[in-house]
């Protein structure tokens, strides 16, 4: 029988992997905004040897994205969302016609920041920045309100656009606030990220004080990191959600102790599956074995997460040709709301007649194919689906999974 440990690659094998990289070693880069919240969570995150990922249809539609908000901003060209909040956002405070894709550079040593250029796509230090000693960033708006005689305070507003549907991390508009505090001379921001798939908003508001506080954080993690820069071992690592997309997880010596503790639970001597091994244990004996199992399953779930986030920049090999990589899924919702509206006025189209008692049992608010096919059946779901696609029932959405997939 295979176990965890034949499964797993070894360290030889993966060492021959030509994978190319991207390190401190030759030079410290201080993190950027985008990248600041897990530095702060992870201090070794930015010190590992990190993997260069490639572009994925996520990220290719994140940037597109923003290249569209900086046109309506800049030239009022019309996006493919809706920008009418997010103009109505950042005129609130009645400030100055919003810029975009404005570049900063901030230096928590001298707590200043300066403006880099606009629309420069991250090539900060070919616009002049010394990220050695500057954490950089893009806001993608911004609008100031510069006060007046009757004493109204320097203001400025901060968005962030997120195309994907999770929380952003609240960091990045920190950094991004405090860099714009500094180089417009403000007294407070109000910070927000924009989720264009869905319009919802998270937004903040931060004074004098709490900006002086994230000047300080800001500094602390500079400091630390160049204490750190070069030193063996490294910092330890800190394990958590944001190891999905760390592009150092592969040489985390954090995600490889989890690993291996793994190998070690699986090939403990006595442990057996058989039904006879389970029938000869002590209450006592199956409590601790119920205690591993718990945390085996905690484990995996780490691992798991490191292993996809390691396919995301380089593909596993699996032993039977195939390789784990990220593919782009599609997944259809039904609005239920809009599915019963439909099928309530058209039923007798819809295969024989159904009472709207049949149709409301096949259309809750979660409506699926499986619903509409238990209560219509094959061929009426399959009209059903016709119908409420035509009235705009159907959203479909683009994602990405990993999976084993023939190369």
């Amino acid at each position: 029988m295979r176990t965890v440990a034949t499964m797993m690659m070894s360290k030889a094998k993966a060492n021959q992997l030509a994978i190319p990289r991207i390190n401190g070693v030759k030079r410290l880069k201080l993190p950027t905004a985008s990248q600041i919240g897990r530095v702060m969570v992870c201090l070794a995150s930015w010190l590992l040897t990190r993997f260069e990922s490639a572009a994925n249809a996520l990220m290719l539609a994140g940037t597109e994205a923003h290249a569209e908000l900086f046109q309506a901003i800049e030239h009022g060209k019309e996006a493919s969302f809706d920008t009418t909040g997010i103009f109505a956002w950042l005129a609130a405070d009645g400030g100055s016609k919003p810029e975009g894709e404005l570049a900063l550079a901030y230096d928590s040593q001298t707590d200043t920041a300066r403006v880099l250029g606009k629309n420069i796509d991250r090539a900060y230090e070919k616009h002049g920045a010394d990220q050695s000693r500057e954490f950089c960033m893009a806001l993608d708006a911004i609008s100031v309100r510069v006060g007046s005689s009757e004493g109204l305070a320097r203001t400025g507003r901060v968005l962030d656009l997120k195309t994907g549907r999770s929380d952003g991390d609240v960091w990045q508009l920190k950094l991004n606030a405090l860099a714009a505090a500094r180089a417009f001379d403000l007294d407070s921001v109000r910070a927000c990220f924009w989720y264009s798939a869905t319009g919802q908003i998270q937004e903040w508001e931060w004074g004098a004080m709490d900006l002086a506080g994230f000047a300080q954080e800001l500094e602390d993690v500079r400091r630390n990191l160049v204490a750190a820069y070069g030193h063996t071992p490294a910092p330890p690592a800190v394990t958590g959600e944001h190891c999905g997309w760390c592009r150092a997880f592969a040489n985390c010596h954090a995600q490889v102790g989890l690993a291996r503790s793994l190998v070690a639970e699986s090939t403990a001597e006595g442990v057996s599956v058989e039904p006879a091994a389970f029938a000869a244990l002590t209450p006592a004996e199956a409590g601790v074995a119920w205690d591993r199992l718990v945390s085996a399953e905690a484990l995996l779930k780490h691992i798991r997460a490191g292993l996809e986030g390691y396919a995301q920049q380089q593909p596993l090999q699996l032993a039977d040709g195939r390789v784990v990589r990220p593919i782009e899924a599609r997944r259809e919702s039904i609005n239920g709301k809009i599915a019963y509206e439909v099928l309530a006025a058209k039923a007798s189209e819809v295969g024989a007649a159904f009472t709207l008692g049949e149709v409301w049992e096949a259309c809750p608010p979660s409506c699926s194919k499986d619903s509409l096919k238990r209560v219509l059946g094959k061929d009426g779901a399959a009209q059903a689906l016709e119908l409420i696609g035509e009235a705009g029932g159907i959203e479909v959405k683009t994602y990405q999974q990993v999976k084993a997939v023939k190369p």
